[in-house]
């Protein structure tokens, strides 16, 4: 009984918050095109950006109404997955305010905020699964490259700014020095979110399951010819 008001609450979540998000789509785009002097660029801007704007909102609503109606791990991963990611927002607002420089300060908490939404969405999905009597997914069934490649490109961010203030603070040596600075400070930047993303690719990799011995293999000993050959 308990788990099937856990589904119950987790669906509903889903579709409350995916309903709040429709209506925000809904409303700023209108008051944005009701408003008076907004230029042709704007408007068609303002229109283009609609279905991106309501594609969470819609996601919410599929997977949450689909986990109501039938639990499978499509919909439990699909709906835990849309919380997860509107969870992140009020944590990336609230890692906003860390003392850093401006341009350091959004990569992180976007950093930070995505990596605290991976391990919930984690571990929120493998439990449902196994309260479900479901064998519970790995994690590289869970966590794809698309979401490493997020990582990587929210470590970019980081990268590229800290790698520009070290070659500011290199301005005033040599011209072969700062030159040199610049090089290390645009290779780094680069270089760290990739090693990143390979790393943890790998990673993933190695967590895959193995494969299944084949059903009608022979166990180790046993003889392989046919009956007849046996008896005579």
């Amino acid at each position: 009984m308990k788990t099937i008001y856990a589904n119950r609450a987790v669906a509903a979540s889903a579709i409350g918050l995916g309903c709040a998000w429709g209506l925000m789509g809904l409303i700023d785009p209108t008051l944005g095109l009701g408003k008076e002097g907004m230029s042709g660029v704007d408007r068609l801007n303002c229109i283009l950006m609609f279905p991106i704007t309501m594609a969470p909102a819609v996601l919410a609503l599929y997977f949450g109404i689909g986990l109501a109606r039938n639990v499978t791990k499509r919909n439990i991963k699909g709906t835990v997955g849309m919380l997860a990611f509107f969870g992140a927002f009020p944590l990336v607002a609230g890692f906003s305010h860390f003392p850093l420089p401006e341009r350091v300060v959004l990569g992180v908490a976007l950093f930070i905020a995505t990596g605290l939404m991976i391990c919930v969405y984690t571990f929120a999905s493998r439990t449902l699964m196994v309260k479900n009597g479901m064998s519970s997914d790995r994690l590289a069934q869970l966590v794809d490259k698309g979401v490493i490649a997020i990582l990587a490109v929210e470590l970019w961010l980081i990268m590229q700014p800290v790698m520009a203030m070290c070659v500011r603070r290199a301005e005033g040596l040599s011209h072969s020095r700062e030159a040199l600075w610049t090089a290390i400070g645009f290779a780094g930047s680069i270089l760290v979110p990739w090693l990143f993303y390979r790393v943890s690719v790998r990673i993933l990799g190695n967590t895959e399951a193995e494969p299944a011995p084949a059903a009608d293999a022979a166990p180790p000993g046993a003889s392989t010819s046919p009956p007849s050959a046996q008896r005579s």
